[in-house]
């Protein structure tokens, strides 16, 4: 008797994998995925939209020093709230957002080149003049550099 009962509760996986083959899964996996994530980032959206017309309606309601201060002190707080957060649970976010720009000069050796993209997982660096180091002069990548050490190790 729980044999029946049994057949009958599936799971959605087992159901998946009995119709569909490993693409039509995948994509089907991706559309879900796809959905889930565009529908969080509409209600990230409208939950900032919210707050705002929250706040906007508290400082209209006030008087002119009033308004000034929720309207200055509604981000403040809200920077100090992130701060806390950022720092308590995830330390590893913090920073200004831009990385630091690394570029190579013409003079610097392919290995030091190689060291520099390695060391920071990039795969292009700028290439900068040593007169004027705000002119960039070049796009040096992992790939120009496997072609030059592949040529060199040809030549040997």
């Amino acid at each position: 008797m729980s044999e029946p009962s049994e057949q009958k509760r599936r799971s959605l996986p087992e159901w998946m994998r009995r119709r569909l083959d490993d693409q039509q899964r995948f994509l089907v996996l991706c559309i879900l995925c796809g959905f889930i994530c565009g529908l969080v980032g509409v209600g990230f959206h409208l939950a900032i939209h919210g707050l705002f017309d929250m706040v906007w309606d508290l400082a209209r309601s006030q008087s002119f020093w009033g308004f000034i201060a929720i309207m200055l002190g509604a981000p403040t707080l809200g920077g100090l709230a992130v701060g806390i957060v950022v720092q308590k649970w995830a330390p590893q976010c913090a920073g200004s957002g831009i990385p630091q720009t690394i570029t190579i000069d013409p003079n610097c050796s392919i290995r030091d080149a190689a060291n520099h993209l390695i060391a920071r997982s990039y795969q292009q660096v700028p290439v900068v003049s040593q007169k004027t180091p705000d002119k960039m002069i070049g796009l040096l990548t992992l790939n120009d550099i496997s072609r030059q050490q592949n040529a060199s190790d040809g030549a040997i």
